[in-house]
C-alpha cells in the first residue's frame, strides 16, 4: 500500500487534502480512483489508513477520509544525524536518498574549507533535498 506524508496544515478533523505535485502524482501517475485506500503519515510517529473520497484534475487536488490511526512501527529507535560534506553533481542526491532509506533521521549538508561545491541558491537546494528525502522515506 502506498504511503504519503502530510503536514498539519493539510489535515482537518477527519480529512487530509493534497494539492500540487503530490495530487498530480496520485491522480496521473499512480491513477488513484475513488475508494482507494492508502497510508498517510504525519511525520510524528502516527500512520493513518485513509480512503480517497474526492479528486479534481484541474488543478490537481485529492481529499482522503481518515479511517483509522496506528502508531508507526517503521521508525528506528535511535535518531541518527548525518553531517555530510557537499558532493559534486548528483552524488548529493544519491547520498540523501540512500541515507534516508538506511534510517538516518536528519541530514545536515556541510560546506567545508576544501569543498569544491559551493551552493549559490541555498533555498532551492534545500527544497530539492527535502523532496528527495520525502520520496526516499
Amino acid at each position: 500500500m502506498n504511503k504519503y506524508f502530510f503536514s498539519a496544515h493539510e489535515k482537518t478533523v477527519d480529512t487530509v487534502h493534497f494539492t500540487g505535485t503530490a495530487a498530480h502524482h496520485m491522480l496521473h501517475v499512480l491513477r488513484f480512483t475513488q475508494g482507494q485506500e492508502v497510508i498517510l503519515c504525519n511525520g510524528q510517529g502516527t500512520d493513518f489508513t485513509a480512503k480517497l473520497i474526492s479528486s479534481t484534475t484541474k488543478p490537481p487536488a485529492v481529499t482522503f477520509e481518515l479511517l483509522s490511526q496506528t502508531s508507526s512501527n517503521t521508525e528506528p529507535n535511535t535518531q541518527i544525524t548525518l553531517y555530510q560534506g557537499l558532493a559534486k553533481g548528483e552524488k548529493m542526491d544519491w547520498i540523501i536518498e540512500k541515507s534516508i532509506e538506511a534510517g538516518v533521521h536528519k541530514i545536515i549538508p556541510v560546506s567545508t574549507a576544501r569543498s569544491v561545491v559551493k551552493i549559490k541558491d541555498a533555498a532551492n537546494k534545500a527544497d530539492r533535498f527535502t523532496r528527495i528525502a520525502e520520496n526516499a522515506a
